[in-house]
């Protein structure tokens, strides 16, 4: 088993950018829509959403991770190995990352990003109450 840096001064490194294999996997896709019987149609609405899929989840997560660090700088406990071995945490962020890809309100794409980061400074004891809030964000849209 590995062992987890600790140290408190460590940073979330901002995301990689596209490598040489994600562009090989989009030209592929390219040629699943040239030649149909070699792919599915579900191949062209992949296509068509990706670009935007993707810029929106990146800017989401870039937005969580410079949250995280600035926190970070106040809040010693808040670290990227405390995060890691975080349930509640892994909960709520997998469950909001679900939900930032299928809403374009930047009020939603916020609140749970603010959501996250509560559950990841512990402020919510109560994991029910963690898991309605997180609920109503992914099922319902944000009015305002």
């Amino acid at each position: 088993m590995e062992k987890l840096d600790l140290n408190p001064d460590t940073r979330l490194e901002p995301a990689p950018g596209r490598t040489e294999f994600d562009w090989t996997v989009s030209a592929a896709r390219v040629g699943a829509l040239a030649f149909p019987f070699l792919g599915s149609g579900v191949a062209l609405f992949d296509l068509i959403t990706a670009p935007l899929r993707t810029k929106r989840l990146s800017d989401w997560l870039e937005q969580l991770r410079q949250c995280v660090n600035e926190l970070s700088q106040k809040v010693a406990t808040l670290t990227p190995a405390s995060l890691a071995g975080d349930e509640a945490f892994n909960a709520a962020f997998f469950q909001a990352a679900q939900t930032v890809l299928r809403t374009h309100q930047q009020e939603k794409l916020d609140a749970l990003r603010n959501a996250v980061v509560n559950v990841a400074l512990g402020g919510e004891s109560n994991a029910d109450r963690q898991s309605k809030f997180s609920t109503l964000l992914t099922a319902f849209p944000l009015c305002i």
